[in-house]
């Protein structure tokens, strides 16, 4: 008996030493996490990206959009060349800035269209670029529709350098005129547009976004743009 109680004794220093150990050790723990880490709780979810422009273009098109680089000397030429090359029979302008070039260079041009028939593309302007997504933004300021989509199977968007912007906040805040949220602005990212036969099958529902972003690089020369 005596023996039996003595193996007990053991088990219960051995059980209570072990418990001892996990307390000193969870102890050390807690007093390194305390000491050691200097923990910012209100730290940037993301890193901060240091070259816009390059980080939009670069998400933008990993998504599936078409970039194409602009001047101000030749934005005009290039939508011409885009709208000839690719054929469209039916251009919808959102602008009277672009009708009056459409017009004076012989491109086919409508300022609507109803319902259920789309135009082949339509020009519109984005004041938003998100490079944290390679979203763009549609503000109902220069929006002529309630959604660029569903107007064409080729959405050309013109847009400048100095729309790009870190995160949606940020472009909601400087755009919005301070406000961080407004129901008034689509943001639209590309997609994979599907393929028949190695030919794409943008359509309305899925369309094609092609983006002629101009470099605040260049000198403005308002008269070049003929």
């Amino acid at each position: 008996m005596a023996d039996t109680q003595q193996f007990d004794s053991s088990i219960l220093t051995e059980k209570e030493s072990i418990r001892q150990n996990i307390r000193n050790a969870l102890s050390n723990k807690m007093e390194v996490l305390n000491t050691e880490l200097d923990l910012n709780l209100n730290a940037d979810v993301y890193e901060p990206i240091d070259n816009l422009p390059a980080a939009f273009i670069e998400k933008f098109r990993g998504a599936g959009g078409l970039y194409v680089p602009c001047t101000n000397q030749d934005l005009i030429q290039t939508v011409v060349r885009l709208c000839r090359s690719q054929k469209y029979g039916t251009v919808l302008s959102t602008s009277p800035f672009f009708s009056q070039y459409l017009e004076r260079h012989g491109v086919p041009f409508v300022t609507a269209v109803s319902p259920g028939e789309p135009a082949d593309a339509v020009l519109v302007v984005s004041n938003m670029l998100i490079a944290r997504t390679g979203s763009l933004g549609f503000s109902q300021t220069l929006a002529v529709y309630p959604t660029v989509k569903g107007l064409a199977r080729d959405i050309v968007v013109i847009s400048r350098e100095r729309c790009v912007f870190q995160d949606l906040d940020d472009a909601l805040k400087i755009q919005g005129g301070g406000q961080s949220s407004s129901p008034i602005v689509e943001f639209l990212r590309p997609q994979p547009v599907r393929k028949d036969d190695d030919t794409p099958r943008n359509t309305p529902a899925n369309p094609r976004i092609i983006l002629l972003l101009v470099s605040d690089h260049e000198p403005k020369n308002e008269e070049s743009a003929d």
